[in-house]
């Protein structure tokens, strides 16, 4: 029944002028970042994000924890995977790799190639392990093919002034192609993506 109540709530809000929605989410936000234990600030956002009608909100940047201890700063979004930083001050987003990635990462390799950056969360933080005292990574470059995905990279970048990223807005395959002017790259049996790894 409560849950039910919260998304009338959540339905009746997204409807409000954006100001009303926008101040009613970054109360929500502080909330659940800073009172909330994780359960329940999970159960908030899967209420919150049950909700499609929300207005575009544009929130402030939240610093959010990756990894075991890795810092960073996000631009968050609504509904997507970034949004998580609205409700919870650490990122629970691919922990196990993020964990494994600071630990071995800026030590063992020189260079990182990302492939399909999106907004940026794994280009900053390979930025934040770049500056570790006796790190060799020193070289990354990313690819992102989606112009509005690009967009909020290059401003996850600035946020953490990740100056190392080298970052591209073009798609990495095997055979050359155009975007058919959609902002979306077509889906078809001559272009395939090839993942590279470093096997040292």
């Amino acid at each position: 029944m409560l849950r039910q109540a919260a998304h009338q709530l959540h339905r009746w809000i997204a409807r409000a002028p954006a100001p009303v929605a926008g101040a009613y989410l970054s109360t929500v936000s502080l909330v659940c970042r800073h009172l909330l234990p994780a359960a329940a600030s999970d159960r908030v956002r899967n209420s919150v994000c049950s909700v499609e009608a929300w207005p575009p909100l544009d929130f402030r940047p939240r610093r959010v924890t990756v990894g075991a201890g890795t810092r960073i700063r996000l631009q968050p979004h609504l509904g997507e995977f970034d949004g998580a930083a609205l409700f919870s001050r650490r990122l629970a987003y691919e922990a196990p790799v993020f964990a494994w990635l600071e630990r071995e990462a800026a030590r063992r390799y020189g260079a990182v190639i990302e492939i399909g950056a999106n907004v940026g969360v794994y280009s900053v933080f390979f930025d934040r392990l770049s500056r570790l005292p006796g790190a060799r990574l020193k070289t990354i470059a990313v690819f992102e093919p989606s112009a509005e995905a690009f967009r909020r990279l290059l401003n996850n970048l600035a946020l953490n002034g990740a100056g190392r990223v080298v970052a591209y807005n073009a798609a990495v395959a095997q055979a050359s192609a155009t975007s058919r002017g959609s902002g979306r790259w077509p889906v078809n049996r001559s272009i395939r993506t090839r993942a590279c790894a470093n096997s040292g």
